[in-house]
């Protein structure tokens, strides 16, 4: 197969439209077959484009476990709290002993972190993983507090936003950004302090945060190519403590690509109140 010397964007089509348990199959045909499905960046895309097309694409929430492993549960199960609906994935070789972080998914592409220090990028799809360069945070001791990651359709660029900071409040809070273009971080000078925290929602290429103690949402524009990378803000609706209850609140985009927040009781979650920007 290997003589039939057909051009590589006519194979990349071919492969892209079959089902993955064939391609991973097809990756022991030939050594060119094995680098195209998984280590091509462009194939996975094509695939990723394919599945579009065909409206083949599953909506699954990706979580890690204490093993260390990673699960993913099918959204669109008739029986949200039934077993059958999660799935084990696999990671391509084993982890260091400790958290493995998803740090967020965009186009099916997952990007994790191993410990909160080692950065990878994983399509279990295919298989294709690979390790990241070293954002550059000098203490061990740190710990990431902010990350999200993004997609820039223009560029076809993967954005990873990671900032990370120590134990006491002197700490300094130091913060990069991952280009798969140009395949390196860069240092960012962005106010991310204490008030804001976990994954950013992604949002027409915007990473959001909710800050619950200034009740605002915070927005960092990853489309950004300037050196002062700045957050905007706006205000949620105002139900913060509605009659002196104590509510959970949650940051989230709608089925209609709009930024929502969800709320409810901590002594109660039986109801839950969700509030959707309009587009």
């Amino acid at each position: 197969m290997e003589e039939a010397n057909l051009p590589e964007e006519i194979i990349v089509l071919i492969l892209s439209w079959l089902p993955v348990k064939s391609l991973l199959r097809f990756t022991c045909v030939s050594k060119r077959f094995h680098f195209i499905i998984l280590s091509d960046p462009k194939f996975a895309k094509s695939q990723f484009q394919a599945a579009c097309e065909r409206k083949t694409l599953a909506c699954r929430l990706l979580c890690s476990t204490t093993a260390p492993r990673v699960e993913s549960l099918d959204l669109e199960t008739p029986s949200f709290g039934d077993r059958s609906s999660v799935r084990k994935l696999k990671l391509p070789l084993r982890p260091p002993a400790g958290e493995v972080l998803p740090l967020g998914s965009c186009n099916g592409i997952v990007f994790l972190a191993f410990n909160e220090k080692i950065f990878n990028i994983w399509n279990p799809s295919t298989g294709f993983f690979k390790k990241l360069p070293d954002p550059g945070f000098s203490p061990k001791e740190n710990e990431l507090f902010v990350y999200g990651v993004g997609y820039l359709r223009a560029t076809d660029d993967y954005k990873v936003v990671v900032a990370s900071a120590g134990f006491t409040v002197d700490d300094k809070v130091e913060a990069a950004i991952f280009s798969s273009r140009a395949d390196g971080w860069k240092t960012l000078e962005v106010d991310f302090d204490g008030s804001i925290a976990g994954q950013g929602t992604l949002l027409k290429e915007a990473l959001h945060w909710l800050n619950d103690q200034e009740h605002e949402i915070v927005a960092f524009d990853l489309a950004q190519e300037d050196d002062e990378h700045k957050l905007r803000k706006m205000l949620p609706p105002n139900f913060h403590n509605e009659r002196g209850r104590k509510h959970d609140i949650h940051l989230g985009v709608s089925t209609g690509g709009c930024l929502s927040l969800a709320r409810y009781l901590r002594a109660s979650a039986d109801s839950i109140d969700v509030w959707v920007m309009r587009a």
